[in-house]
């Protein structure tokens, strides 16, 4: 058979598959089982949850039955990169301690599409600029590290280094990297309290249509229920010490220095006193 009989029997059928794997790409992204959505709302019951001995700041309370999307949207080629999202809330360092913090739990709950599995998640602290995250704390920045579990979505994740924080506030985000069309997607529930300032959320590409294009609040102006996450920071605390202040060699020097002059006026003026 020829070449040319042989791609014009096979031409048609080209057509065809070409057609339906359309169809069913086009299919797939439009139905309501597959679509990518930045909210979600969870017919499951809250977990219970506990609170380890040595958790630092708590807000696993008051869990409500509404996620929020914070992933990396690792699918080859950058197709859904417009969808990337990242959330953040914020925690206080008290005065006087030092927080060494070595593992960060955070709630939240998979979409029911499709097996769920993640690659890896990014855990960020920031330093607090006027109620939103602001500058990166350096040693405190890690990027794909796996928790505990990578099939559960409440993810406890031991940090490969400690991060030190100073008294203050301070932001963290954890996100979630995850290719869409094997595993899903990954929503960090949110809580019906606020404490501190109301949580933020970010969709650089905007591929939401949320206007959400660097940290807003969430609540206010990114759709979101309620105004914040519900995430544990786990660790130890240090109280800072103050030394005593103390006298070099030369401030030694200098005190004996002016302590001899000192004794010296008060004796001439007491002599003086005498003669007269």
């Amino acid at each position: 058979m020829s070449s040319e009989k042989f791609d014009y029997i096979l031409y048609p059928y080209l057509k065809l598959l070409f057609i339906c794997s359309l169809f069913n790409a086009v299919f797939f992204l439009s139905s309501g089982a597959f679509a990518i959505s930045p909210l979600m709302e969870d017919a499951d019951t809250p977990p219970a949850v506990s609170v380890p001995p040595d958790t630092l700041w708590d807000q696993s309370d008051n869990i409500s039955s509404s996620d929020i999307s914070s992933q990396d949207f690792t699918d080859g080629g950058g197709a859904f990169d417009q969808y990337d999202s990242r959330a953040a809330d914020d925690f206080l360092v008290p005065e006087g301690l030092y927080w060494v913090v070595n593992t960060v739990r955070v709630f939240g709950a998979f979409d029911d599409s499709t097996p769920d599995l993640i690659n890896s998640v990014d855990v960020v602290f920031f330093a607090d600029n006027e109620g939103l995250p602001g500058q990166l704390v350096t040693q405190c920045v890690y990027d794909d590290i796996l928790p505990e579990d990578i099939t559960v979505p409440i993810f406890l994740i031991n940090l490969p280094h400690t991060c030190l924080l100073q008294p203050g506030i301070y932001w963290v985000s954890v996100r979630a990297n995850i290719a869409f069309i094997q595993n899903g997607q990954w929503f960090w529930y949110e809580r019906t309290v606020q404490t501190l300032s109301p949580f933020v959320w970010e969709n650089p590409g905007d591929g939401f249509s949320t206007g959400c294009v660097s940290f807003t609040p969430a609540q206010d102006d990114c759709g979101a229920d309620f105004p914040d996450l519900v995430f544990q920071i786990i660790g130890r605390e240090l109280s800072i010490v103050r030394p005593i202040p103390t006298l070099n060699e030369w401030g030694m020097m200098a005190a004996a220095v002016i302590l001899g002059f000192a004794g010296l006026g008060a004796f001439y003026a007491r002599r003086k006193g005498i003669q007269a």
